[in-house]
């Protein structure tokens, strides 16, 4: 007899069937499962989930046959992909389809067979659940309602392995993603620090000449172009840092350092650097501080100060003239080990749309209203404010109306502290002048440097790389070492390195700081692994005097 004919639709029926990626396959505990239950139920001594192919038909699952694939022609199963429902031979000596097929005639001699059509859930009979036996027979009822159930499960099956491997191959694509990613983040960062070091260094340039302008005798007009030019490129500055701070919250680079503070002296930090803006616009700038406050928080002081001076800034910035101010900080919640603390910042000004009070926390977002084009900035402020917070598990809520003002409040959870800061060392100048070691390769910066310690009464020594850094020192006496990190020859780090090696053979001690342009964390710890200090550019000249303060402590005998 013919063998079972192809289906109307075999082309796609194949492809379909190889959508699973299935044939030639090893044995799976979930498909086997399911024939021993088959084979259980129905009293059979062979279960088979077969596959059929274009030449063959492939048992995924086999239970009481040795063999893993028998050619179509003589396949059962070609007969019950045709149709939607069961194909029962009861005796295939007697049924014309099979009578004369080699599986009935020789080994292993089928007598009965019972299959239920794969269908996949396109609709293509891919192959099908069946049993035999070797005596002619029949199933019950229910034993044909469990083989369907079967057979369903069993299309289950092979659709899970198509979501497996889309799962995987999803997984795979994140990873690579993800590794792409983070790739480009790591370029990201090297872009943002070459071209903070870029700009920067320069900038100290800018800024030092500035200020050395602004401490020789000027004329009134000339003071005041000064002021304008000091203003200006305090203004860049302040958006560069900007720039850099939120893309290192947004790479995840940004780590908090809490510390024992005293908030009261936080807020007064504020005050001291904000109230000359308020002044100038005639504001009323208070604050109100809670006395039951513990006196000391562990908190990230620096982090605070900023997010403060942010939200100040702000309310400073758009309040109008004989505009009101106000900072309040009170405890709402205490424990023995943990204080609530809330920290609202209100002000008399514009006021910000309702609309608005979401989107302005998101990166260079300002309010759309008239007050833009009368102010500056990057629209970064209030997003590193926000996302500062989260960093504190705090969260930053918002308060407004137009020309109602504006409330920005949020709730800082901090430890109590028993410990006591250090008091810092005194900053005035040192009663002696310094012999201070320069180690700075670009030229400007060697004028600025040169210029500020010296009006300060110190004995300088400008070298242009970190190589003859460590010949000078060998070659004189030096009360403090300042090295730029990125030079030729040899950087800071390796010189500062070197020469700590000399200084222990000889038994001194010598105060070495990084001067540099880098103002990533990662140049801070990696240069505090071998310095004392850490000054960025441009120069700050508090920091600078604080350097200076702490080496004449340390002066080492000539």
């Amino acid at each position: 007899m013919p063998a079972a004919p192809f289906p109307s639709n075999e082309s796609d029926r194949i492809a379909d069937l190889l959508r699973y990626d299935i044939l030639d396959t090893a044995a799976e505990d979930s498909f086997d499962g399911l024939t021993k239950i088959a084979s259980y139920i129905c009293q059979v001594p062979v279960s088979l989930i077969s596959l059929v192919d274009t030449h063959r038909q492939w048992f995924k699952s086999k239970v009481g046959l040795d063999v893993s694939e028998t050619p179509r022609e003589l396949a059962f199963c070609g007969y019950t992909i045709l149709g939607d429902e069961p194909c029962i031979i009861n005796d295939a000596t007697t049924d014309k389809r099979v009578k004369d097929n080699q599986l009935v005639l020789d080994n292993p001699n089928i007598r009965f067979y019972a299959g239920c059509p794969l269908v996949s859930p396109r609709g293509f009979r891919l192959g099908s659940f069946c049993v035999i036996d070797f005596i002619p027979r029949d199933l019950s009822p229910s034993q044909l309602d469990c083989l369907k159930t079967l057979a369903k499960q069993a299309v289950l099956l092979l659709e899970e392995r198509i979501n497996k491997r889309k799962i995987a191959e999803y997984t795979r694509s994140l990873e690579t993603a993800k590794q792409k990613a983070e790739q480009a983040n790591q370029a990201k960062s090297l872009f943002l620090a070459t071209i903070s070091h870029e700009i920067r260094t320069p900038l100290n340039g800018v800024v030092g000449m500035l200020q050395l302008l602004s401490e020789s005798n000027l004329e009134t007009q000339q003071l005041d172009f000064i002021n304008t030019a000091k203003a200006s490129a305090s203004t860049l500055l302040s958006i560069i840092s900007d720039v850099l701070d939120f893309s290192k919250i947004e790479s995840g680079k940004t780590e908090l350092t809490p510390q024992a503070v005293n908030l009261g002296s936080v807020l007064e930090d504020i005050r001291l650097i904000l109230s000359p803006k308020a002044t100038e616009k005639q504001l009323n700038f208070n604050y109100d501080y809670d006395a039951k406050i513990p006196e000391f928080l562990m908190v990230d002081a620096d982090r605070l100060r900023q997010i403060l001076l942010n939200l100040c800034g702000n309310a400073i910035k758009f309040t109008p003239p004989q505009g009101t101010v106000t900072v309040t900080v009170r405890l709402v919640d205490s424990t023995p080990e943990v204080a609530s603390v809330e920290v609202r910042v209100a002000d008399t000004g514009v006021g910000i749309p309702t609309a608005q009070q979401q989107s302005i926390l998101e990166p260079f977002t300002q309010v759309s209203s008239d007050r833009d084009a009368r102010q500056e900035g990057t629209g970064l402020g209030l997003a590193i404010t926000n996302r500062l917070l989260r960093l504190m598990d705090a969260q930053l809520s918002i308060s407004s109306a137009p020309h109602e003002g504006a409330c920005f409040s949020f709730v800082l959870h901090c430890p109590i502290s028993d410990c006591v800061p250090k008091p810092l060392a005194s900053l005035s100048s040192p009663p002696q002048p310094l012999r201070i070691l320069v180690a700075e390769d670009h030229p400007v910066n060697q004028k600025v440097i040169t210029a500020v310690l010296q009006r300060r009464g110190h004995d300088v020594r400008v070298v242009s790389n970190g190589l003859d850094a460590v010949q000078q020192y060998q070659a004189e006496t030096f009360d403090l070492i300042l090295l730029d990190l990125q030079m030729p020859i040899m950087g800071g780090e390796e010189a500062a390195q070197q020469i700590r090696k000399l200084a222990n053979g000889l038994g001194h001690t010598i105060p070495i700081v990084a001067l540099t342009a880098h103002v990533f964390t990662e140049f801070k710890e990696r240069a505090m692994n071998h310095m004392d200090g850490y000054l960025s550019k441009p120069l700050c000249l508090e920091e600078l005097d604080k350097v200076i303060a702490a080496a004449a402590i340390k002066k080492q005998p000539a």
